[in-house]
């Protein structure tokens, strides 16, 4: 029997269960093995909600393929899964949405604030009040999980995603059932290369952030851009410096400039308040213009 209620999983049992939805990510899941995975992960404690997260879905539609599956196709514990036939289609409510022009949005996805003792309120609050005059959206999201970012880029679509977080490590502390979960920076790329859609900007205002961003857009990126334009911090950056940047950066982004204009401008003040600190950096298409009014 399935323990009551269920825990967190790991970091490695998270990523197990990341790995075994790579199909599902790419339109062509076997749902019978996914619910048998899933199955597996449950007997061993971990919360059904939790399960569904690193898959990326809704504890909801999990529940619905667990009811689609009788339990005499349940294997037993330690059964070695074959690899997903590619020929199964998701469900029609799952189906990647065509592309459409991103929102006049800013998503700001917020680790877990206690492994480094950050204020991303705050800082969000001042982007919103500088960005909103512009007519611009700020939709927040603190405590985020790896699957949730995803799920948020693909429901809101938003020109520019703003993600911070402690790195330590070198992995970044985001959350899993309101808890903090350390990943692979590789991960948080891989994440929104995996969304169906998108950002024209990815700000990644996170210590040592620099190469993770440099692989998401311009000519390093790997193995496809997966914004436009990206930021970076080459070094540790405190809470201080990373709203300095961004509250110079953000309402001349709102108000139509190009994101390397905004840059270099936001940038300079950095410099000069700590100089020979730590700075921002910029990949890819400095010409774009993410919030510009169209």
């Amino acid at each position: 029997m399935s323990p009551p209620g269920g825990r967190a999983p790991t970091a490695d049992e998270y990523n197990a269960l990341y790995q075994h939805a790579a199909l599902l990510r790419a339109g062509h899941p076997d749902i019978e093995a996914l619910v048998a995975v899933a199955r597996v992960y449950r007997g061993r404690g971990v919360a059904w909600a939790a399960i569904a997260a690193a898959y990326g879905i809704s504890a909801d539609l999990l529940r619905d393929w667990r009811g689609a599956i009788t339990d005499a196709a349940k294997p037993p514990v330690g059964t070695v899964f074959p690899s997903p036939h590619p020929s199964r289609t998701l469900p029609q409510r799952l189906q990647p949405s065509h592309r459409v022009a991103p929102a006049r949005t800013i998503l700001f996805a917020a680790g877990h604030a206690a492994p480094g003792g950050n204020d991303f309120a705050s800082e969000a609050a001042r982007i919103r009040a500088l960005v909103c005059p512009h007519g611009v959206e700020v939709i927040e999201r603190f405590n985020i999980e790896l699957a949730e970012l995803r799920r948020n880029l693909d429901g809101v679509r938003p020109a520019a995603v703003h993600i911070a977080a402690h790195h330590s490590d070198g992995a970044i502390a985001l959350s899993i059932d309101s808890r903090p979960c350390f990943v692979d920076p590789e991960d948080l790329g891989r994440a929104i290369r995996t969304s169906t859609h998108n950002p024209v900007l990815a700000m990644r205002a996170c210590c040592h952030s620099y190469q993770p961003a440099q692989r998401l857009a311009g000519n390093w990126a790997r193995p496809a851009p997966a914004a436009e334009t990206a930021i970076g911090w080459s070094g540790q950056v405190t809470d201080e410096r990373a709203s300095t940047f961004a509250t110079q950066f953000y309402p001349y982004l709102a108000a139509g400039s190009t994101a390397g204009r905004c840059f270099t401008d936001a940038r300079l003040n950095v410099i000069a308040r700590w100089p020979g600190m730590a700075a921002p950096q910029i990949f890819g298409d400095a010409s774009s213009t993410p919030l510009r009014q169209p």
